[in-house]
């Protein structure tokens, strides 16, 4: 009901462009019906199991419903098992597939953030119909924008002397990833607290 609330809101605002996050898989979810222009998959990891599948393949098969045939698709999945299966996958729907791994563009010692912050400047190339910047191009570009960060994506705050950091990791590969990029950044901490 929300999202054919938020559909007839965007027919009444006349958007010339939409940009939709796959809340669950990508099959099932209600953004699935529409045809984009363009999808993304970031990553694939264990997560709903129960509705995506118990295998990574599995899961990214549910993810890789929200492609299009010839539209044009990005990729950032690390595992070279995985792009080897979208290659497969994408024998039957001959999507416009850009892997920003096998591109150069990205690397695997690349955070998991600065990961989807190079993803959203190659999307924003793509949507001004330009051609996707080098590697080095899109390192220039990060140092001078400023990305906001979202409410639960890093907030920090102190209270009583105590510094918190809140993170919306919401699975356990996301959570080690999270927790290997505070250490990157040389940042101490005496606890972690874990929610689910």
């Amino acid at each position: 009901f929300l999202f054919a609330v938020f559909c007839r809101e965007l027919l009444e605002r006349e958007c010339e462009y939409v940009i939709l996050e796959v809340g669950m898989g990508g099959r099932l979810d209600a953004v699935n019906v529409f045809d984009a222009d363009c999808a993304a998959i970031v990553s694939i990891s264990y997560d709903h199991q129960a509705i995506l599948g118990n295998s990574l393949g599995q899961i990214l098969s549910e993810k890789w419903a929200v492609t299009r045939t010839l539209q044009k698709l990005y990729t950032t999945l690390e595992a070279s098992d995985l792009r080897e299966y979208v290659e497969r996958l994408n024998q039957q729907t001959k999507a416009q597939w850009s892997d920003l791994f096998s591109l150069n563009l990205m690397h695997h010692e690349d955070s998991y953030s600065l990961r989807n912050r190079m993803l959203a400047l190659c999307l924003w190339h793509w949507l001004l119909h330009q051609q996707i910047p080098t590697r080095e191009e899109l390192m220039k570009e990060l140092q001078e924008l400023s990305f906001s960060q979202s409410k639960g994506r890093q907030e920090q705050m102190t209270r009583q002397g105590h510094r918190f950091i809140f993170i919306g990791a919401h699975n356990v590969d996301g959570v080690a990833k999270m927790m290997s990029e505070l250490r990157q950044k040389g940042l101490i901490f005496d606890q972690a607290w874990f929610s689910f």
